[in-house]
């Protein structure tokens, strides 16, 4: 026998022992008993890994309806401060609209008090520049007198004395006798013309 076949048969040996060893066993129970504890073992590891995956889905559970819970109470307080400042804006614009329509009807009000004060203005205006043109021309009335018209000063009130610088010739005063008489001709009048009076009084 050589060293191949030797090993040969010594691999064999030892495996037919083995299958001998695990023939005794199962038909002792030993090995179905130990099948069983193996088993079991298995079976505790996997139900311990499945109840650390249940608590461990539980506890993202809770995180995430906790965290749905907290959003869900920011998005209510926000809504709550949208809403108060929505309501407040509306009443701030409805101020701003009483506002605007207040000044605009004072602005009406003042356009037409504008108007009438304009009016009243252009009306006193030339109520003034008729008063000054009567003025203007009663004065010229006034200062009319017999240096600056043809009014004599037997008509005018308060007149000056008028001084007589001629020397006294001795002769009489009037006509000279031997002088002929040149008297006005009387003239025909051609038209006739209405001279109105001035409808309005200084005062």
């Amino acid at each position: 026998m050589n060293g191949q076949q030797y090993f040969l048969t010594t691999s064999l040996s030892y495996r037919l022992r083995a299958a001998q060893q695990e023939l005794a066993c199962f038909r002792s129970g030993d090995a179905y008993v130990k099948l069983r504890t193996d088993y079991e073992g298995i079976i505790r590891g996997l139900n311990l890994t499945i109840k650390r995956l249940r608590q461990e889905r539980d506890d993202i559970s809770f995180s995430r309806k906790e965290i749905t819970r907290q959003w869900m109470e920011v998005l209510e307080d926000v809504q709550k401060e949208h809403e108060k400042e929505v309501h407040r804006l509306k009443k701030v614009i409805t101020e701003l609209l009483d506002i605007a329509a207040s000044l605009r009807k004072r602005n009406a009000e003042l356009d037409e008090k504008r108007k009438a004060a304009l009016k009243d203005y252009y009306e006193t205006a030339t109520e003034l520049e008729d008063a000054k043109g009567l003025i203007v021309k009663l004065t010229a009335q006034v200062n009319h007198d017999y240096e600056n018209s043809s009014l004599p000063s037997s008509k005018c009130i308060n007149r000056k004395k008028i001084t007589n610088n001629r020397e006294k010739s001795g002769k009489k005063p009037g006509a000279q006798a031997g002088h002929p008489h040149h008297p006005r001709k009387a003239m025909k009048p051609d038209k006739v013309v209405e001279i109105q009076t001035e409808g309005k009084r200084l005062i």
